[in-house]
């Protein structure tokens, strides 16, 4: 499936023009259509990158630092998706909720690095021994 940013553009405009005129008959139904265009334009963007990802993916796994390659991504995804989702929050007036989902991402992302913070520590005290 080719997707361009000029597509994803017009359904963007579509979607904010669906749920302008969806506001003033039934206002639930304007978040319905906000959150599914939100959600499609997301789909599309992991679409347009995963042809990325798997490269990155073949090059990490002929280096040495292949769990760092995939440590980023992960906290990329992590990122992406917890930035995706407090934008929804926002936009439907829910502020805390919004950041409340970006401080659990932080946290999620300060976990998934524990592993490493774990070897560069150990390291580290290798080091120091040798000294």
């Amino acid at each position: 499936m080719n997707i361009s940013s000029y597509s994803v553009c017009a359904f963007a405009i579509i979607c904010v023009i669906c749920a302008a005129i969806s506001k003033s008959f039934k206002g639930e139904l304007h978040f319905a259509i906000k959150i599914a265009g939100c959600v499609l334009i997301a789909s599309a963007a992991v679409i347009m990158i995963s042809p990325l990802l798997k490269y990155i993916k073949e090059l990490a796994s002929q280096t040495l630092i292949s769990e760092l390659f995939s440590l980023l991504l992960k906290a990329l995804g992590i990122t992406l998706l917890c930035k995706i989702c407090s934008d929804i929050c926002r936009d439907c007036g829910e502020n805390g909720i919004a950041s409340g989902v970006e401080t659990v991402g932080k946290i999620e992302i300060l976990i998934l690095c524990v592993p490493l913070i774990e070897k560069i520590l150990g390291s580290a005290f290798e080091i120091l021994e040798l000294i």
